[in-house]
């Protein structure tokens, strides 16, 4: 449990950097690259299970590229020449052009089109949770802007338009369903395409003043957009006379859908044959992307107080912290290890509790805990030895901790019908 007590500065949007940083979660390797420690690897896997599991809900199929990338394909699209400056470009020991992989269109377009045939083959879907990288000018906000990256993207193929946004909505009802069980309150905003492609596209934010956009909502339907978006919609002939109060906020994008159309299997010749053409028809596409470790600052953000990380109950580190009153009394211990041992029948908390054994006053341990963000702590001590019963705190953004005097006998139950 690296935890430091090094005062870090903050300024806008660095709050759950610094906490990130405090509570032992991440450490800073180089400019906008960092190394997951522990809390944080283990906070990470739980975002990736359940995009993994709602991924595959909707019958999607995993698989993995690599992070080097041969100019051929990106050139065929034009995004060669548009890469210089942002992403990272290198060359090997004979002087051969390389990527480093910032998004992976070209590759699995080149890729399914080396396979497919028919659309017999089709829908393809195919995605990846992987590091990505990106050479950003100024790095800043720990894991929201930086140069390496976590990140699942989809992509799909289907023969028809129809097809195409069929699979679109399916996506979409996948992410909400990925989005509710983080916990965190999220916004769904019509976007642009920009150089991606296509005509429909929508970002995933979760609201925080520590976001870097702007989304406006139309008080009178409901709708939303970026401010990008929303201003040309307002600039149109027929919406000027229909004006209505607007509401802005601020809000961080971790999730960007986007219906690709043909612009990347048109170049890259990934389509399939009908009796009616000799020429190959191209596959309608769609690409899907969460930005994964930028969910862990960004959920960071949103739940935390002035005593440290709140972390939603799905993917907290771990659920649930045994701490023992007094490190040196071996009692103490023994029963904190019974009580671990006890909680493994509960499942919700099986792999999901850990005791702070660490030799260190009973109130420093306690002030980690509500730094790390456990959602619920249990404290062994002489109430524990004397009468059999445990005291469990509950974690509150905002809020002193809900505390509750358990008998050990009836523990299991308790914790079980408060997670349920």
């Amino acid at each position: 449990m690296p935890l430091t007590k090094d005062t870090i500065a903050t300024g806008h949007g660095d709050k759950s950097h610094a906490l990130l940083l405090k509570a032992g979660f991440i450490r800073q390797s180089s400019s906008g690259i960092y190394s997951l420690l522990p809390m944080g690897l283990r906070t990470i896997e739980k975002i990736e299970n359940i995009i993994d599991e709602e991924m595959q809900a909707i019958g999607r199929s995993l698989e993995s590229e690599d992070h080097y990338k041969d100019p051929y394909s990106w050139k065929r699209t034009g995004r060669w020449r548009g890469a210089q400056g942002e992403f990272f470009r290198l060359k090997d020991r004979k002087d051969s052009d390389l990527l480093l992989a910032p998004t992976h269109e070209e590759e699995i377009t080149q890729l399914v089109a080396s396979e497919l045939r028919s659309t017999k083959q089709l829908p393809i879907r195919l995605y990846q949770i992987g590091r990505k990288f990106r050479d950003e000018l100024r790095p800043r906000a720990g894991l929201l802007r930086g140069r390496e990256f976590i990140m699942k993207d989809l992509y799909s193929f289907d023969a028809t338009l129809q097809d195409a946004y069929s699979t679109y909505e399916e996506v979409t009802l996948a992410y909400k369903a990925i989005f509710g069980r983080l916990g965190t309150p999220f916004v769904v905003a019509e976007a642009d395409s920009g150089n991606m492609g296509g005509s429909k596209s929508h970002e995933y934010h979760l609201v925080s003043s520590a976001g870097e956009d702007t989304l406006l909502t139309c008080t009178g339907c409901g709708y939303t957009a970026n401010e990008e978006l929303a201003v040309a919609h307002l600039k149109a002939p027929l919406l000027k006379e229909r004006i209505t109060p607007l509401s802005s906020v601020k809000a961080i994008e971790v999730g960007h859908t986007f219906y690709l159309g043909t612009k990347y299997s048109s170049a890259l010749n990934c389509g399939y044959k009908t009796p009616a053409s000799p020429d190959k028809v191209p596959a309608q596409m769609g690409c899907y992307g969460i930005g994964v470790s930028r969910l862990l600052s960004a959920v960071a953000e949103v739940h935390c107080d002035d005593r440290g990380l709140v972390w939603p109950f799905s993917i907290a580190p771990y659920r649930l912290c045994i701490i023992p009153t007094h490190d040196k009394n071996t009692e103490f211990q023994t029963l904190a290890n019974q009580i671990y041992d006890q909680l493994k029948t509960v499942e919700l908390l099986k792999k999901e509790v850990t005791i702070d054994d660490r030799k260190s006053g009973f109130g420093s341990k306690m002030k980690d805990a509500e730094l790390i963000g456990y959602p619920y702590i249990a404290v062994v001590g002489q109430k524990t030895l004397s009468y059999q019963s445990v005291e469990v705190h509950k974690r509150t953004k905002g809020e002193k901790n809900t505390v509750t005097e358990i008998p050990l006998h009836e523990l299991n139950a308790w914790l079980q019908q408060q997670i349920q």
